[in-house]
């Protein structure tokens, strides 16, 4: 579940930055929670102050009756807050496993048994979170139909439901947003997570169509994820040109991201699938060929073909290899 909450906790794009004024001051202790030195006691001050907020906001609650507009923002504060400690312990856990032996560790060593360990016990945490987030915004979704943020909770809910495999309520949820909020600043994520649905039900065509839609989002991340999906939409579909030009794109525009970690990782994913994409596609000089046309960024296009040198050599093609050492050197020497 880890690895798929990281996937699609982008097509949320700013929605967990730009929710409403009420609620600015939660980021802002998860911040300053974040910055400690110690990922021990960050990992204790961050449950605590999470533990904290939940049990004043449950407190408040109590107080207001039924249909209360106070009862409304903390219904979405509390459905917030849950929300975030899900995306903290993804944060941590991530965090750990680049800065730990896990990518490395065998199978039966005591390294690989603590860190398959560490990755369960995230794994009911996070869940536990997300089933508290989606049970606070189910209830602001039912109690308050005419809530004034309803769009932003459609796309949170619509993105919960389906990690919990609540696939046809999610995509009830996603298209209410779609079709009911055409001018809503979220409906792009709604598309991206609805090619999703489409996606991982090899209903290729439907998924790109969402997917299409979701690049006209004025979010960077949410065009940069919907371009690496549309990557492989058309790949499985045998589209293998677009697929290829998709993934140049995703390698080129995810410098432009603001999130460091989520730079990095696109960058590193669509550099990857670009390479493997070209080298399997063709002959060494239509893959050469490819990656000059595609990248004009100067850097960008030398570890291009460093990367595609090492893809050959892996799979023992040192003809092929040279070739691209060759077309290398001649750039270096422009």
């Amino acid at each position: 579940m880890v690895a798929l909450w990281l996937i699609l906790v982008t097509v949320l794009g700013g929605c967990r930055t730009t929710g409403s004024a009420d609620h600015g001051d939660e980021a802002a202790a998860l911040e300053s929670v974040n910055g400690a030195d110690s990922v021990d006691s960050t990992e204790e001050e961050v449950a605590g102050t999470i533990e904290a907020r939940i049990e004043a906001a449950q407190r408040r609650l109590e107080s207001f009756g039924d249909g209360d507009p106070a009862r409304a923002e903390l219904l979405h504060e509390l459905g917030d807050i849950h929300r975030e400690y899900a995306d903290e312990v993804v944060r941590r856990t991530n965090e750990y496993y680049l800065s730990s032996p896990c990518p490395t560790a065998s199978p039966g060593t005591d390294e690989y048994e603590d860190c398959r360990q560490r990755d369960q016990a995230a794994e009911v945490e996070i869940e536990e979170h997300l089933q508290a987030a989606a049970h606070r915004y189910g209830q602001l979704l039912t109690e308050f139909p005419d809530y004034g943020e309803r769009d932003r909770i459609l796309l949170e809910q619509g993105v919960l439901l389906y990690m919990l495999q609540r696939e046809e309520e999610s995509a009830a949820l996603l298209t209410e947003l779609i079709e009911g909020y055409p001018d809503s600043q979220w409906r792009y994520s709604a598309h991206a997570a609805m090619g999703d649905h489409f996606f991982f039900q090899d209903r290729i065509h439907q998924a790109v169509g969402h997917y299409e839609q979701a690049l006209e989002s004025g979010d960077l991340s949410v065009i940069i994820y919907s371009r690496y999906k549309l990557g492989w939409s058309h790949y499985f579909d045998a589209q293998y040109r677009a697929a290829v030009e998709q993934f140049a794109q995703v390698y080129i525009g995810a410098s432009g991201l603001e999130d460091e970690a989520e730079r990095l990782r696109m960058e590193r994913d669509g550099l990857r699938e670009l390479v493997r994409a070209v080298a399997d596609l063709g002959d060494e000089e239509w893959a050469i060929d490819s990656l000059f046309d595609l990248i004009d960024d100067r850097e960008k296009l030398q570890v291009a073909l460093e990367r595609l040198a090492e893809f050959y050599r892996g799979l023992g093609q040192m003809e092929e290899a040279q070739a691209v050492t060759e077309a290398l050197r001649e750039l270096q020497s422009q």
